[in-house]
């Protein structure tokens, strides 16, 4: 029992050494929130690896694709681990096919294609459905919200040079 859920949570997971939490959010916000006064803190300091799931506005039974925008932040890999996992468990009788996105502002890292980022994120996962793309954009935010429209989940991996953190600023 608390008067704040995430000082409680901050407790069980420090209790139990929870390695990884999945958070539910409503996907509404109130004024200088980005995800709530539950969620806020939590990420601002995690006391471990969070995932936060928003219930999509349609609801469907069956994920069959998942994007995942990528960097060269530490949790890329993390966020690919975790969007192959989701991949097999979600896909009903089929994998769930797989987009990594990479967001350049150049034509010629577009051009080039990252080919050692997604080695690097990809080396050891055994996953058929998974496909590379680069993108360029002017900005990294608009472009990764345009792609999303065409997937039913959206996975980022959160670091210092995380798209998340330009989606929404105040996790930066």
């Amino acid at each position: 029992i608390a008067r704040r859920v995430g000082h409680a949570l901050e407790g069980v997971v420090s209790e139990r050494a929870v390695d990884f939490i999945v958070l539910g959010w409503s996907g509404k916000t109130k004024r200088g929130r980005t995800f709530g006064r539950t969620i806020d803190p939590l990420l601002a300091n995690p006391p471990a690896d969070i995932a936060v799931v928003r219930q999509a506005a349609r609801r469907k039974r069956t994920i069959h694709s998942i994007l995942v925008p990528v960097d060269e932040g530490a949790n890329s890999r993390l966020a690919v681990e975790l969007a192959a996992d989701l991949g097999r468990q979600t896909g009903g009788q089929a994998e769930a096919r797989i987009t990594l996105l990479r967001v350049t502002h150049t034509k010629k890292a577009a051009e080039e294609g990252e080919t050692a980022l997604f080695a690097r994120l990809l080396n050891g996962i055994e996953y058929d459905g998974i496909e590379t793309r680069t993108q360029m954009g002017t900005s990294e935010a608009n472009t990764i919200l345009e792609a999303a429209e065409h997937f039913d989940l959206v996975i980022f991996g959160a670091s210092e040079v995380s798209p998340l953190g330009r989606l929404v600023p105040s996790l930066a």
